[in-house]
């Protein structure tokens, strides 16, 4: 039975330039425009190692398979958690808005932190008026 780099991405609900990208870094010759024909042994071998990419980090998104499902990696985010998006050796994390703000906290502006500080009234901010002290040169 003959298979494509299409077949693989239905298989594994990704996208289909991302299954050629990583089938060229395998070393299978994938050319673009034409039909792309694969044996069963080589579909098998890249189902299984496909599944183990995807299965070590189910939050992890290509930039591709991110922006063609945007809609999903935010419900995601929303309800599983923190979703990684890759892109070459880069990535970025999408979180829920509750997420960030538990992780940064909810800190006060530089202007309010000193207006809520301690206050100034009755420091004394007058200046000494004794002469200053002789210095021997």
């Amino acid at each position: 039975m003959e298979y494509t780099p299409h077949d693989l991405a239905v298989a594994l609900e990704l996208n289909a330039k991302a299954v050629r990208h990583y089938m060229r870094k395998q070393g299978i010759q994938v050319g673009k425009g034409r039909r792309h024909v694969i044996d069963q042994t080589t579909y098998e071998r890249l189902l299984r190692e496909l599944r183990a990419i995807h299965a070590s980090d189910p939050a992890a998104w290509s930039l591709a398979d991110a922006k063609n499902r945007f809609s999903t990696v935010v419900t995601l985010a929303l309800t599983k958690g923190p979703q990684r998006v890759r892109r070459r050796d880069e990535s970025v994390v999408v979180l829920a808005e509750s997420e960030y703000r538990r992780l940064t906290g909810d800190r006060p502006s530089f202007k309010q932190h000193l207006l809520d500080g301690p206050s100034f009234e009755g420091l004394d901010l007058a200046r000494d008026e004794t002469p200053a002290r002789d210095a021997d040169l």
